[in-house]
């Protein structure tokens, strides 16, 4: 691996997740700066970015020698992508201040309620076997659990969120913010759509499992996972920069780390 260029990307990429979890992770949770919205969502998607990529140098490492698992790679890539590009949608959606990204988080947390109350009323009986009563006690216990959500007649106080991916990209690159790259959402987008043939079945799986078996092709993916590891490491930064209590822009390290990163895309 001395001389092989993945060698560089795996040393950049674990050095910036290290950094972000030991500056700026630990601290967060050492002063338990989490209990309110929306440090709460920023937490999550912190978390879930950086523990993604911190899993995905493992892939890099082994870049050349187990092909085979590099299907995972893109997989858990396709993911992170998926929540930058919500987050960024989320905290730009028609918003004008804190509470208007405030109303846009409870839209999101309610699409998992809804469905959840779904599934449950629709397939709690035919696929687990639940009686309606048991059916309902859930359903109370959640609307119990998740008061904040529901009104005095049980319906919900918030429209659940329910747009794709390529409706949260398109509504970016029309309305972005000028913190925002138009050319890093399309490149988002794009990579999650590549991407997301790994994940669904169809007339592309077999030939998409089998291109990086090709030495030929091995430069064209590795750019593929540079250029997603960028869109995800500024999703980090973004995410920083709205934590009132730092200051990443003036942090030199982080930024050097993330120029590091960015050489690879």
């Amino acid at each position: 691996m001395e001389n092989e260029p993945q060698k560089y990307l795996y040393k950049d990429l674990i050095a910036f997740t290290n950094y972000v979890n030991l500056n700026y992770i630990d601290l967060i949770l050492a002063k338990n700066d989490i209990k309110t919205e929306h440090k709460r969502f920023l937490y999550t998607v912190l978390y879930k970015l950086n523990s993604g990529l911190d899993s995905c140098q493992l892939f890099v490492y082994n870049f050349n020698q187990t092909e085979r698992h590099l299907d995972s790679l893109f997989l858990i890539l396709r993911t992170l992508i998926s929540d930058s590009l919500t987050t960024l949608y989320v905290i730009n959606k028609d918003t004008k201040s804190n509470e208007d990204i405030l109303k846009n988080i409870m839209t999101l947390y309610t699409d998992h309620l809804k469905y959840g109350l779904m599934n449950l009323g629709k397939y709690g009986r035919k696929i687990w076997g639940y009686s309606e009563e048991k059916i309902n006690e859930e359903t109370k216990k959640i609307k119990k659990d998740y008061s904040e959500f529901f009104d005095r007649d049980g319906n919900f106080k918030f429209k659940p969120f329910r747009v794709t991916i390529g409706d949260i990209a398109e509504y970016l690159i029309k309305n972005h913010a000028d913190n925002i790259s138009e050319a890093l959402v399309i490149k988002g987008y794009d990579l999650y759509y590549f991407f997301s043939k790994y994940e669904h079945l169809g007339v592309l799986s077999l030939p998409l499992i089998h291109r990086q078996y090709d030495p030929e092709n091995k430069p064209e993916i590795l750019r593929q996972v540079g250029q997603a590891i960028n869109v995800i490491s500024f999703m980090i930064e973004y995410c920083l920069k709205h934590w009132s209590d730092f200051k990443v822009e003036d942090d030199a390290d982080f930024q050097n780390l993330l120029k590091n990163l960015s050489k690879h895309s």
